[in-house]
């Protein structure tokens, strides 16, 4: 059976830096659209200070972890995990050097080892139609968590 995930981040940098509160949103389907309408796991995870990339790595490490505890896919299967981080997809998929997230990096292909599903890394474009929806989630998290939790009592 084949599945896909769709994960992006939003990150509120500020004027002197691309670092500041982010949140990651990601979720799994079933390939086949008319069985699978809802996601089969969903998440969102907010950092208070985290970059765009190690976002996104920390993002995929989940999504892996994920099949690992649930074991819901199994070794014959094919996951497409789809993004919109054109860089570290190039450096999932060998085509671009790790550099300083090469601990993501590693941490991302020992899940994949242990797991022995066949993952796939694609970028896609944020305007595509499928992937509006987790982009709005990621960012629609990060502006609530900022608004309905830094509050102070």
């Amino acid at each position: 059976m084949d599945y896909y995930a769709l994960i992006d981040n939003s990150t509120k940098g500020t004027s002197t830096s691309k670092y500041g509160a982010t949140s990651i949103a990601w979720a799994i389907w079933d390939a086949k659209p008319k069985l699978s309408i809802q996601p089969i796991r969903a998440s969102v995870l907010y950092m208070k200070k985290n970059g765009p990339n190690k976002a996104f790595f920390e993002g995929i490490i989940r999504i892996l972890e994920q099949i690992v505890w649930e074991d819901f896919i199994r070794e014959e299967d094919t996951l497409s995990v789809f993004g919109d981080c054109d860089c570290v997809i190039k450096v999932l998929n060998g085509e671009q050097q790790a550099n300083i997230l090469k601990n993501y990096l590693y941490r991302a292909k020992d899940l994949e080892r242990f797991i022995r599903v066949n993952v796939r890394y694609k970028y896609i474009n944020d305007s595509q139609p499928i992937y509006r929806n987790i982009d709005q989630l990621a960012k629609r998290s990060t502006n609530t968590i900022l608004t309905t939790l830094s509050a102070r009592a």
